[in-house]
């Protein structure tokens, strides 16, 4: 199964867009026993794909059936990959465009609980070279460039961030995985400079 997400950036310029391909999911320790549901044993979601056909990125969404009110953990990791392919999602909202690079692994875990999305990031990373793009024309800021990718170079190896999500009574699964993960990977791959220009 191939699924495709786009999203209109409202403060950015242009669409967003993701992919994952050839996902495969399988859920597991559903029951109507109600003694069978503990929270030693929630239910398990766990998926498989292809992140922009290129990275193989798994997830494993544990979700406690007897909770008043919904929650789950998520845990996942990416694999190796070209930080290309995930420009097209964060050049609308970042205003960087990574030209090269290569992500080495990416792991998150996540705790979401009154629609509150948070958890923490680990991103290992090697080579990366960015441009900075004006907000509105998304031209290359020559200057700017020169400063983020010197600062890239001291520190582009191990990074940890945080992830934090809120989120919307209109969010579908695939919307809470995306935001909460890139919540993560702007604080982890996207250098302070920019982010304080949002």
């Amino acid at each position: 199964m191939n699924i495709f997400y786009t999203e209109n950036v409202l403060r950015g310029r242009g669409e967003g867009a993701i992919s994952f391909n050839q996902m495969t999911a399988y859920l597991t320790r559903i029951t109507n026993d109600t003694a069978l549901m503990t929270e030693e044993k929630p239910a398990l979601l766990s998926v498989s794909t292809l992140f922009m056909n290129e990275g193989i990125l798994t997830v494993n969404i544990f979700m406690p059936l007897l909770a008043p009110q919904f929650k789950m953990n998520m845990a996942g990791e990416l694999g190796s990959m070209s930080a290309v392919y995930i420009n097209k999602m964060i050049a609308p909202t970042a205003h960087i465009a990574l030209r090269k690079g290569q992500v080495k692994r990416i792991q998150f875990n996540t705790t979401m609980e009154h629609n509150i999305v948070e958890g923490t990031m680990l991103a290992v990373y090697r080579g990366f070279k960015v441009e900075v793009l004006e907000r509105n024309t998304h031209k290359r800021r020559g200057f700017l460039s020169s400063i983020v990718n010197l600062l890239l170079n001291q520190t582009n190896k191990k990074q940890r961030g945080k992830i934090a999500y809120y989120k919307k009574s209109t969010d579908g699964f695939i919307r809470i995985l995306w935001q909460s993960v890139a919540s993560g990977l702007e604080d982890t791959l996207v250098p302070k400079i920019i982010r304080n220009r949002k």
